[in-house]
């Protein structure tokens, strides 16, 4: 199936429709590394820490979090290996640094 506009037209240039197949299959592709991505930061970590990670429920966390960013244009939600390594050298315990951070985005931002 292709979809198109009235008008015929996406954006800055963009006159041609997209098959839906070409589309399911890039969001299945960004999902899987997603996924993978977010369980391997989580699986290292847990291994330093000495703790235990439910694979699924990171699953459903991943996944929530991206039909409600879905909402809001956002960018897919994955794991940060970055932010992940810096806390955990931190010496970070709870997750409340993950609001501290965004407070910091959105100032820059500003």
């Amino acid at each position: 199936a292709v979809v198109s506009t009235q008008s015929g037209h996406y954006g800055r240039g963009y006159s041609k429709g997209f098959s839906v197949s070409e589309v399911l299959s890039g969001s299945i592709l960004i999902t899987a590394i997603g996924y993978l991505e977010h369980i391997a930061i989580g699986q290292s970590f847990a291994v330093k820490s000495s703790y235990q990670i439910d694979n699924s429920q990171e699953l459903i966390a991943l996944g929530l979090a991206n039909v409600v960013g879905s909402f809001f244009s956002s960018y897919p939600v994955t794991g940060s290996f970055s932010r992940t390594a810096l806390s955990y050298m931190a010496g970070v315990k709870t997750p409340l640094v993950g609001l501290f951070t965004s407070t910091i985005v959105m100032l820059g931002l500003r």
